[in-house]
């Protein structure tokens, strides 16, 4: 009796340690353990680890040691080898996290139960009661024990995302501001526990800008026939073999009727697709080259330009397309691939090394290039410190993003107030200036403004229309009558007034300055406000009469018929859709019906094509290098062309700078009303005479009037003035906001002509 129970005891040991030998056998060896690095690893951390152990066991490395050491390195070698090649590809690396193996299939051919021991594979939940593609289980009708809808009893499949039910459902999808994504699903359909890893992996890539969410259809039959019926014109449940099925809701979606149905394949990529192009409606984001790229930066001088350069492989991530949404007005996004063979070009041209870098150029033309930006937290840091220009305009949608409010980290806000002009742009540079003297090295570091603007975030600096913002322009100017009058006119003096923010998020304390427009004075007068000395400043408390408040941006009738033709638009494509389901679905006869409809329906019905009127393409100026030099005859003849305005610039032969004034013509080549040449003013003659008498150097910008009689000098064009002042500055002549300077066009006399 002992004898057989040692006997039994020794097999049960046997079979134990085999099982253990077995599992511990199929599974792949931990990538992670051999690379010496925990599982929350970043993909630097993973390849600085995997060149540290490849240089410390690389076969050259081993010379001169024992031939059992040299072995052992060769092994530990290729496992680091094979754990890297795991670890680096990110489907292998989700394929090991969830299941173990980098391929899964190799669960099957390892295990006893596999193929490789002759049986037939059967997926979660389905061992030892008969999966869904034995011969006793699928349908109704079949042997076996049932979970409902034909399908056998499974294992749960387990997921990351919301499991919705009849009680939750209306709190959180139909009374969310959040667009929500739903999958109507059941334990053991065999797509369903196909779609488990990439309905998880589609709620990490969205992040967060849509919810994502499960109806179990064995649980609650009555909310699943709710969320996803046969088709929109059906009142009956989807038939279980199309399991499983995804359903959107959008943000203002608060009904069951205005659901749409995703009809693509269960990929990652095409259901963020769906999510951010049709339920969330964000804007692409352009892509570039190193030949389109420079098109990119000329254009809109006034924003922020913020090119991403990533791998040729990788997709602009969801919240880089959430910030070219909501960031429209201040900020131009570009996606650049950034190829081995470009390499040299971006490095030398601007700076960038590898992919996975984002450069900001400000609307001065400042650079930043930041390099291993690899994660959504540190794409979402570089946009939160560089999304705003240098001067940022403020209006209620960017009080947040500016800090000028109270209750914030900004304790004092300096602003410039004025309309579109050349007075309101000489005001807005001096100020931006005044703001970058503060971030320049040669700033004093014990000056308390430089932490406060820096590190402390308590200082900011912005501009306000006037124009658009004069019940905030009068309050704000409230102790001066005559400047708070002269609010939103076009004879409006700039002002500069600060707004301080030490008495709770329900008040505030401002004042206007009234000393010289010097960049220094104003500075210093901002310094004794911040610490709390100098001018007394008034306080008013948000529910008084004249506390300041921004006015929101109302939608015109333009926007509202853009969103009704876009909302019109998006149904009629759901609803056709729709239909052309329900008849794929509802047998051939009703099909071939609408086609013979629609072959027939040219007969009943005929129209004429219009013909299509054919536009003249102005070609683009900036395709030549070389700038047109205006000589006698040229002038004489623009003189006489009074449809047009003539940009031109002053040079002193050869030796001007052009390089400016080339990208201003690039920027405004569309123009039908502009043209661009130079005048060589060192030959004697009557323009030699114009130049010196308005004082115009060589570089000098010169806008003229159609008419001829009226001019206005913008700058230079030599690189002595940024190229979006200058372009600023055409753009508000181009908008008639401009005060002329009276004077007749030189015109060359006859015994000038004759020498």
């Amino acid at each position: 009796m002992a004898n057989s129970r040692s006997a039994l005891r020794r097999v049960a040991w046997l079979v134990v340690l085999l099982l253990g030998f077995v599992s511990c056998a199929a599974r792949d060896a931990d990538p992670y353990r051999l690379l010496d690095i925990t599982r929350g690893a970043t993909d630097s951390d993973i390849k600085k680890s995997y060149r540290k152990l490849s240089l410390k066991y690389h076969p050259d490395k081993q010379q001169g040691k024992a031939a059992d050491e040299v072995e052992k390195a060769a092994n530990k070698f290729m496992s680091i080898q094979k754990a890297y090649e795991t670890l680096s590809d990110p489907e292998k690396k989700r394929n090991y996290d969830m299941t173990g193996f980098a391929d899964p299939r190799d669960a099957y051919r390892s295990s006893p139960g596999g193929r490789g021991g002759q049986q037939q594979r059967r997926g979660p939940g389905s061992a030892g009661r008969g999966g869904w593609d034995s011969d006793t289980a699928g349908f109704p009708g079949a042997g076996g024990r049932f979970g409902g809808f034909g399908f056998p009893q499974a294992d749960p499949i387990t997921s990351e995302t919301q499991e919705l039910t009849p009680k939750n459902f209306e709190k959180l999808v139909l009374n969310s501001n959040k667009a929500w994504l739903i999958q109507v699903y059941h334990d053991a359909s065999e797509k369903c526990q196909r779609a488990a890893p990439v309905w998880d992996q589609t709620a990490r890539t969205l992040d967060g800008s849509a919810k994502l969410g499960r109806v179990n259809m064995a649980t609650y039959p009555d909310l699943a026939a709710k969320v996803a019926p046969q088709h929109r014109f059906s009142s009956s449940a989807v038939s279980p073999k199309d399991l499983p099925v995804v359903i959107g809701f959008d943000k203002e979606c608060a009904a069951f009727s205005c659901k749409r149905r995703y009809r693509g394949f269960m990929r990652e990529t095409a259901l963020s697709n769906y999510v951010l192009d049709r339920m969330l409606k964000y804007k692409q984001v352009p892509e570039y080259t190193r030949d389109t790229l420079p098109m990119f930066l000329e254009s809109e001088p006034s924003k922020v330009k913020f090119v991403v350069f990533l791998s040729r492989s990788s997709a602009p991530q969801p919240l880089l397309r959430r910030a070219a949404t909501e960031y429209e007005r201040e900020v131009a996004f570009a996606v650049v691939h950034h190829k081995r063979v470009d390499a040299s070009h971006w490095l030398k041209k601007f700076g960038v090394r590898a992919h996975s870098a984002v450069m900001v150029i400000k609307e001065d033309g400042k650079k930043i290039v930041e390099h291993d930006v690899t994660g959504k937290g540190k794409l979402r840091e570089v946009l939160i410190e560089h999304k705003l220009p240098i001067l940022p305009q403020l209006h209620a949608e960017s009080l947040k993003s500016t800090g000028c409010q109270p209750g914030g980290l900004v304790q004092v806000c300096l602003v410039v107030l004025g309309v579109q002009g050349w007075a309101l742009e000489d005001a807005k540079k001096m100020l931006r200036d005044a703001k970058l003297s503060l971030d320049s090295a040669a700033a004093s570091p014990s000056d308390p403004l430089v932490a406060a603007l820096g590190e402390n975030k308590e200082l900011a600096f912005a501009w306000i229309d006037a124009a658009s913002q004069g019940a905030f322009c009068r309050a704000l100017l409230y102790d001066n009558r005559d400047d708070a009058a002269s609010c939103g006119r076009a004879t409006m003096e700039p002002r500069i007034a600060v707004m301080r923010f030490r008495n709770g998020p329900d008040s505030m304390e401002y004042g206007g300055y009234e000393g010289a427009m010097s960049a220094t004075e104003i500075l210093s007068w901002v310094s004794k406000i911040f610490a709390g000395k100098g001018q007394r400043l008034i306080l008013v408390d948000r529910d008084a009469p004249n506390y300041p408040e921004l006015k929101a941006r109302v939608p015109g009738s333009m926007d509202y018929v853009k969103r009704i033709r876009m909302t019109v638009g998006a149904s009629a494509y759901d609803l056709g859709e729709e239909f052309m389901y329900a008849l794929a679905e509802s047998g051939p006869i009703l099909p071939f019906f609408v086609a013979l409809l629609a072959v027939f329906a040219s007969t009943f019905f005929p129209s004429k094509p219009k013909p299509k009127p054919r536009r003249d393409v102005k070609r683009n100026p900036a395709d030549d290098d070389v700038m047109i030099e205006y000589d006698d005859e040229a002038l004489a003849s623009l003189k006489e062309n009074s449809s047009e305005m003539v940009v031109m610039m002053f040079v002193d032969g050869k030796s001007t700078s052009q390089t400016v004034f080339k990208r201003v013509r690039a920027s405004f080549w569309r123009e039908p009303i502009l043209s661009f040449g130079t005048v060589n003013i060192a030959r004697p003659g009557p323009w030699a005479d114009f130049a010196r008498s308005i004082g115009a150097l060589p570089g000098s910008v010169i806008v003229w009037h159609a008419h001829r009689k009226k001019f206005k000098n913008i700058g230079a064009g030599d690189g002595s003035v940024p190229h979006p002042l200058v372009c600023s500055k055409i753009e508000i002549i181009l908008d008639g906001a401009v005060k002329w300077d009276e004077a007749a066009w030189p015109e060359q006399t006859i015994a000038d002509s004759t020498d």
